[in-house]
């Protein structure tokens, strides 16, 4: 296919780039409609977003202090659903304090109305998100921008997160403000988007950690100091124990297995990995694996920021995408919609290989290849085979090359594009300015 981001003088955006662009954005669009007909079939309230609703009436109807007591969980959701129920009786809330306390406005609404509400909410840091990424984009060119765009909007885990209400798509966004506010050298705001994407805990587990080994320590106290403030409010309000409760909760659903919504064998991250292969029967097995394997994290993230920290280094993205795709792997929970936060280790990761002259060219081709028909392939995979193996080993890819491009390897600034003589390539700036400033300067295209 040959590089899809290679403008043609002649012809403008090549034909094949137009086509994957028209698929993308057909199945973008197409997720958006299977959600409307779920909707209005009322199927909604099988959904994840029935969990979050159940901890928000809990707080509305003053029953906050109970609000990790599964037994009135179950109480106050089979309530709500009328008598039916999920799973096994409950599929219990297990985000923390602050977000029940956030949400609790919406118990003023039905489920379905509060759901409505939430998608429209989710749709809409969607759009912004997207429409930040074109822009941090723009400089590599209309091709390559658009592509980029349009493969994060068709991956099939939007619809998934969509579909379930999860915070899967708050999570993605608050990281991307995250990684943009800590590359323009903005840490306390850094710290302040890691703490918002604490809501989904897992996601800002191993992104805090990154902040430690890099010792960025003002975005580390804002992190701590922000964390903080919203588990003071929420146990002013809730009560003191609230933590305490959560914590337990959250420990025992760590080791779950077949109950209450947890299956590992569907998961995406190395539990999932070790129950598909031995089986849910040696779940001690899986745990302790899974433990094992998070340590071993933590001792490779401290090798990969051993280096010293620079803003205006071109390796940041190598580095922060072998941590966010490390800490997508290691996690001890990982539901495939939770695999639409692939997307931030993999932009990062090609926003390196556009900016190493070290990287080699041909890797970078295969790189774009496999990105544009990652959506397509996944799509495929879940409906014909009911799995989401490809974004586990995509996941175990990006980490795998992160550590193997990260020695001895020739990394200039930032965003300078070479071709395989080394000169940059046509419409594309030197590496001479920081992301921001290519924001705000455009390159003309």
């Amino acid at each position: 296919m040959g590089s899809i981001t290679r403008l043609q003088a002649l012809n403008g955006v090549p034909r094949i780039s137009r086509l994957v662009f028209a698929v993308h954005l057909g199945l973008a669009l197409g997720y958006i409609g299977l959600v409307l007909m779920a909707f209005g079939r009322g199927e909604t309230w099988r959904a994840d977003f029935t969990a979050h609703y159940t901890g928000a009436r809990m707080v509305w109807e003053g029953q906050g202090a109970a609000l990790y007591d599964l037994d009135t969980q179950a109480q106050r959701q089979q309530a709500i659903l009328g008598g039916r129920y999920l799973y096994d009786g409950l599929l219990p809330y297990h985000h923390p304090p602050f977000v029940a306390l956030a949400l609790s406005p919406l118990a003023a609404l039905s489920l379905r109305d509060a759901f409505a509400v939430w998608t429209l909410l989710t749709l809409l840091l969607w759009a912004g998100f997207l429409w930040d990424l074109s822009r941090w984009a723009r400089p590599w060119g209309v091709a390559a921008c658009a592509l980029t765009v349009s493969a994060v909007a068709a991956l099939p885990g939007f619809l998934f997160s969509l579909l379930l209400g999860t915070f899967t798509i708050w999570a993605l966004v608050t990281l991307w403000a995250f990684y943009r506010a800590l590359r323009e050298g903005r840490e306390g705001w850094a710290g302040f988007f890691l703490a918002l994407a604490s809501a989904h805990p897992q996601a800002a587990l191993f992104p805090a950690m990154g902040l430690v080994f890099a010792r960025r320590w003002k975005a580390m106290a804002t992190f701590l100091a922000s964390t903080a403030l919203l588990a003071g409010i929420s146990a002013a309000m809730l009560g003191g124990a609230v933590w305490t409760e959560y914590l337990m909760v959250l420990g025992k659903a760590a080791t779950a297995f077949g109950r209450q919504g947890v299956d590992p064998e569907a998961m995406i991250n190395l539990k999932g990995l070790l129950a598909r292969l031995l089986g849910p029967a040696r779940s001690g097995w899986i745990n302790g694996l899974s433990a094992l394997g998070l340590a071993l994290g933590i001792i490779a993230m401290a090798m990969l920021w051993r280096r010293p920290w620079r803003r205006e280094d071109g390796d940041f993205e190598r580095r922060l995408s072998g941590t966010l795709a490390m800490g997508l792997f290691l996690t001890p929970h990982a539901n495939p919609q939770d695999g639409l936060l692939i997307a931030l280790p993999g932009l990062l990761f090609y926003s390196f290989l556009r900016a190493s002259s070290g990287a080699d060219f041909r890797a970078r081709e295969v790189f774009e290849g496999i990105a544009v028909m990652f959506p397509g392939l996944w799509l495929a995979e879940r409906f014909a085979m009911g799995s989401n193996e490809s974004v586990t080993l995509g996941t175990i890819a990006l980490i795998a090359a992160a550590f193997w491009l990260g020695s001895g390897r020739d990394i200039p600034g930032e965003f300078g594009e070479e071709k395989r003589d080394g000169h940059p390539e046509p419409g594309v700036e030197p590496a001479s300015r920081s992301p921001g400033d290519l924001h705000r300067h455009p390159v003309s295209e």
